[in-house]
């Protein structure tokens, strides 16, 4: 079982960080499971209508904003530098962090800034190609295009170094990680075959110390970085550590054997309050809940590719799904808190315990005390007391919902 282990709460610096502790030693003690809320990355996950060129604010700035937040609080970034190493070559220049790129949603999570802010300088790597396969049944994605030979583009023998590598994505399958992880150390061997044919030199290896992978993702994608890491060893350096930093938590998946929930793409849609492996911040939940518009949406992020590449897809993904939403509860005429219930089986609970016994991560009550849970109910309730549970009441917040998006065009 997995169990949340507070590691840093800075209200006043808006960052909240866990560790994901697991209780019962599935996980290779060299993957870091991470999770962290703040004010910007919890905008991302709920509001979404925030899309690059629709909104005042920016999808991708935003997303940047909370990861730099992450990044630069005082736990996160230790950790960092511990795991990085010396900031400073000999000859006083900045040491490289390995930025890795998979186009198109990875290119929100670009924090070349931040690894500045760290005291070191960001070195792009490929941009590697990505989509979904329209050949098979929709839920796959491939890499195409031969964006993989620019990984270590005109390098030398005498530039190898031990690769700390930093990567993004919103990963739901994991297939994204995986491909990208693979053609990664595809094209390492390719160089060092280079380094032997045209240089004689046997000895320049590429070895990976740490690879730190910034993801809004479900349980799936521990289990691509695990088997990554069981299969690739040979690579690693003896202190190799993968971390995995999920933002505002752990998400389910639309159930691939169909859902109870209302116009979920199986495999796709990411889901909070039900799904295997939802492991989520109190934070998250606590806003979550604060507005039934959020608990009501097809997916917690939508496509964060479309959100910056395809603005007007975006915003008519989510329109789309309202209008459909408005159609489903227009026929079946349920009211707001069945259409709720569907998405947040505990929704009704007003029980610290109950509410626990519905998130075993919360176990541990120092790192989330009965105090922060009431706080969930209560902002929960708060919510409830604006709404009547009357199927008008549905009705209302759809038609206002999808008039607000038509505005946005």
């Amino acid at each position: 079982m997995d169990i949340l282990k507070q590691l840093q709460k800075s209200p006043e610096r808006g960052i909240a960080l866990y560790e994901i502790d697991s209780t019962d030693g599935s996980i290779d003690e060299r993957v870091k499971r991470y999770i962290a809320s703040t004010p910007e990355t919890r905008r991302v996950c709920t509001q979404s209508d925030l899309i690059d060129y629709i909104h005042q604010d920016f999808f991708s700035d935003v997303l940047k904003d909370g990861i730099k937040r992450i990044m630069l609080s005082d736990t996160m970034a230790s950790m960092l530098e511990e795991t990085w190493g010396d900031r400073r070559k000999e000859d006083g220049t900045r040491n490289y962090i390995d930025q890795y790129t998979i186009l198109r949603g990875a290119l929100n999570f670009d924090i070349s800034k931040v690894i500045f802010n760290l005291g070191y300088r960001a070195k792009q790597q490929m941009r590697m190609a990505q989509r979904e396969d329209t050949n098979g049944n929709g839920k796959e994605w491939v890499v195409y295009g031969s964006g993989e030979k620019k990984i270590f583009e005109k390098e030398e023998p005498e530039h190898v170094r031990n690769i700390h590598m930093v990567i993004g994505d919103i990963s739901a399958s994991g297939a994204s990680i995986r491909d990208g992880l693979e053609k990664f150390v595809e094209r390492m061997e390719e160089k060092h075959a280079e380094f032997r044919d045209e240089h004689n030199n046997h000895d320049a290896k590429y070895t990976i110390g740490s690879i730190t992978l910034t993801t809004i993702g479900c349980i799936n994608t521990e289990r691509e970085v695990q088997k990554f890491v069981a299969e690739n060893q040979q690579y690693f350096t003896d202190d190799f550590v993968f971390n995995l930093l999920y933002l505002e938590g752990r998400f389910g998946l639309a159930d691939l054997d169909g859902t109870s929930i209302p116009n979920q793409k199986p495999g796709t849609d990411f889901l909070p309050g039900v799904g295997e492996g939802v492991l989520i911040s109190p934070e998250f939940e606590k806003h979550w809940l604060s507005n039934p518009i959020y608990p009501l949406e097809k997916c917690i992020i939508y496509d964060g590719g479309g959100k910056r590449c395809d603005p007007q897809v975006a915003l008519e993904n989510v329109q789309d799904h309202f209008q459909k939403l408005q159609q489903l509860s227009s026929e079946n005429g349920e009211t707001l808190y069945e259409a709720l219930k569907k998405r947040c089986p505990y929704l009704m609970s007003n029980d610290i315990d109950e509410w626990r016994a519905t998130h075993p991560g919360w176990q541990d009550k120092e790192a989330i005390p009965d105090s922060v849970v009431q706080e969930v109910i209560n902002a929960k309730n708060s919510m409830l007391d604006k709404h009547l549970n009357t199927h008008k009441e549905l009705m209302n917040i759809y038609k206002e919902r999808i008039a607000y998006l038509q505005r946005l065009k």
